[in-house]
């Protein structure tokens, strides 16, 4: 008796690269969100805190933050930022994510590989999606609070910490992983 036939696998696409330009395959979070699902959910959400539906609360001491909605799938989060408060450089692990500005302006700094971290302002009704591998910190700057929501697919269960480290042969720059955490349900974000 012969075995069954199967139909072949398909073969894994990598993008084009230039010689000697190693490119990851692209890959997607075990969700049924995607980057624009959770950046429209993230904007909805900011509508509604402006129209206040959802407390926000500035604590000077650290940053505030409130789950908003969780249903195992995804989590959405409102957080506050008063001045100087910062997350630290970190990924979401095997999440997606997005954010919306509801008011002030947030600083985001995220690493883009060869060219290192770039940062970009992110103001009121701004936003950004994060997919998976994103590495970045965010931070207010300014004397006025500020205010996101965020949203991650699935919901975040760890997050590794960077630090970016010179390398002097190559005058480049590389991250370094400090150290990975677990995140329980429930608990704030970054």
């Amino acid at each position: 008796m012969s075995a069954p036939v199967r139909a072949p696998r398909p073969a894994a696409v990598r993008p084009a690269a230039r010689p000697g330009v190693v490119r990851p395959l692209r890959s997607t979070a075990p969700t049924p969100y995607g980057l624009d699902d959770l950046r429209d959910l993230t904007r909805q959400i900011a509508a509604e805190v402006r129209a206040g539906e959802h407390e926000v609360v500035i604590d000077p001491a650290r940053r505030w933050y409130r789950l908003l909605r969780s249903d195992g799938l995804l989590d959405v989060w409102l957080i506050s930022w008063a001045t100087e408060q910062v997350a630290e450089l970190h990924d979401h692990a095997g999440s997606l994510g997005a954010m919306t500005v509801v008011s002030g302006a947030l600083a985001e700094r995220r690493w883009t590989g060869s060219g290192g971290l770039r940062t970009r302002t992110l103001r009121a009704e701004r936003g950004a999606g994060f997919p998976l591998g994103h590495v970045h910190d965010v931070a207010n700057p300014s004397v006025e609070p500020a205010v996101s929501v965020h949203a991650y697919s699935p919901p975040l269960s760890a997050m590794s910490y960077y630090d970016v480290e010179d390398l002097p042969a190559s005058g480049g720059q590389r991250l370094r992983r400090m150290r990975t955490e677990l995140v329980e349900a429930g608990q704030g974000v970054g």
